[in-house]
């Protein structure tokens, strides 16, 4: 199994799984709050800047595995 790596931006270091807990415990109220369950202007422009970045991070990423795969191609045929 791999170790969870993503980095608390409050303490700038590995989750723990009791901050992840109060985390989602924290947001689970704030959901509960809202009502209806409807979402706000706020809440849609936050999901949007969250998937942002999430697909530029993923978009590097394979970026990166196609410099690596080129390398070693290029190693294997030169």
């Amino acid at each position: 199994m791999a170790k969870f790596s993503e980095i608390n931006p409050n303490t700038q270091k590995i989750w723990t799984r009791d901050q992840l807990f109060l985390a989602y415990t924290e947001e689970k109220k704030i959901n509960q709050q809202r009502e209806n369950g409807i979402l706000t202007i706020d809440d849609y422009g936050n999901d949007f800047v969250s998937r942002c970045q999430i697909h530029s991070k993923e978009f590097n990423l394979a970026i990166q595995d196609l410099k690596n795969l080129f390398k070693v191609t290029k190693k294997l045929f030169a």
